[in-house]
């Protein structure tokens, strides 16, 4: 004797309902099998929204260069600050800068953004190993911008003090 689990007799009765291998409404088994059921009707009526899109995406317009907010923050790790940057084109290059408020770069990083299971589209990390945190009360004194190469997006300026690099750059 066949024994079927609870949990099964939904999917079983789903299947065979679907294929038309079991009636359960009396007829009999050399009845011919009703029509399965379609799965998927094509909408022969656009919806209300097919305009909308059409404005946000026209027709023949790129939709892969859609300018998107960057996202900054850093964090110490090891007495030194990180960058992360988020919401990036994943498996596309991405730029780091950090820059001190007389124009000097002391940051360029390129990375290729990837998928974070916690962050929003791509994310690279860059550790700069200037000492974080700085003391008490420390200025800004430097801001932190992030460019999606894909997208040409900046990310807005991250002010942040720029303590003294460690030296343990190896």
């Amino acid at each position: 004797m066949l024994t079927i689990r609870r949990h099964f007799i939904p999917l079983v009765m789903a299947t065979t309902l679907a294929t038309g291998g079991i009636s359960l409404s009396g007829a009999s088994a050399d009845a011919a099998p009703a029509a399965a059921p379609a799965l998927i009707t094509p909408d022969p009526e656009p919806s209300p929204n097919t305009g909308l899109l059409r404005k946000i995406f026209p027709p023949g317009k790129k939709t892969d260069k859609i300018k998107r907010q960057l996202y900054l923050y850093t964090y110490a790790f090891d007495g030194d600050l990180n960058v992360a940057a988020l919401n990036l084109s994943a498996g596309y290059p991405a730029t780091i800068l950090i820059k001190r408020y007389s124009g000097e770069v002391v940051v360029n990083a390129t990375k290729t953004a990837k998928l974070h299971p916690s962050h929003p589209g791509g994310t690279i990390f860059v550790r700069t190993y200037f000492s974080w945190p700085c003391a008490r009360n420390s200025a800004n004194n430097g801001y932190i911008q992030a460019y999606d190469h894909r997208t040409e997006t900046w990310s807005k300026e991250l002010h942040v003090p720029l303590c003294q690099p460690t030296d343990d750059e190896n």
